[in-house]
């Protein structure tokens, strides 16, 4: 299943945005382990993660209308920041 933030309202950051913005795009950089997916939490539905890619991790519960939140995933570490403080 290959899921894209836009798919969720969200986007990707500008071409002139701050290199490190870019750099989880990488191949692999960003993978999460296994047994810290295992232990995560929505931090809106409580609900388990599921890894949608390597740079992505989704709610297995929606939240509202339907959506399941998305959180990016970058140098092994989730941002569950809300997307307007994220940087």
């Amino acid at each position: 299943m290959s899921v894209t933030p836009s798919q969720f309202g969200q986007s990707d950051p500008p071409e002139d945005s701050a290199p490190a913005a870019r750099l989880h795009r990488g191949d692999g950089v960003s993978s999460l382990s296994p047994a810290l997916r295992e232990v995560l939490r929505c931090p809106m539905t409580r609900a388990n993660l599921i890894q949608v890619d390597e740079h992505h991790l989704m709610s297995e519960r929606p939240f509202r209308e339907g959506v399941h939140p998305v959180f990016p995933v970058v140098d092994g570490i989730p941002n569950f920041l809300p997307i307007a403080r994220r940087s």
